[in-house]
């Protein structure tokens, strides 16, 4: 398995990319897409469209979380810490195995009232990269 991290470093990024192309690592050919779909989820979480939001779930996630946990957890950190008004990505990390890639993509969220982070986990599912996970905390 292949465990990379990258921190807002245009440098360490470069060379997160070279690393996984030497080792084989298809993980970061799912970087944009990965960053698309928690894009895509976190403003339908923001417009309060959950059922579109819980679209971009995978099936295990599905089978895991039902739609109105996924709800509960954005009303929790709305009543914590305000509307959320917007956000930015703080980290990626890789990884690379025998059961497939993924890729970890970090928020922090800016509230009204304070401030959460979401870590996601997307996959690559029917040819789309979908939320494999996610962490709410605040």
């Amino acid at each position: 398995m292949v465990k990379t991290s990258v921190f807002k470093s245009g440098a360490t990024l470069t060379l997160l990319l070279l690393v996984t192309q030497l080792s084989g690592c298809s993980a970061s050919s799912g970087i944009k897409p990965s960053q698309a779909t928690c894009g895509q989820f976190l403003q339908k979480m923001q417009s309060q469209q959950f059922g579109a939001s819980y679209a971009l779930l995978t099936s295990k996630a599905k089978a895991a979380t039902s739609l109105k946990q996924m709800q509960n957890y954005w009303i929790l950190i709305e009543k914590n810490d305000g509307k959320v008004l917007n956000w930015s990505q703080n980290g990626v990390q890789l990884y690379s195995g025998t059961d497939g890639s993924s890729v970890q993509l970090n928020y922090d969220l800016k509230c009204a009232n304070g401030a959460a982070n979401v870590q996601f986990l997307c996959v690559e599912e029917h040819g789309s990269w979908l939320i494999q996970g996610f962490n709410f905390s605040g």
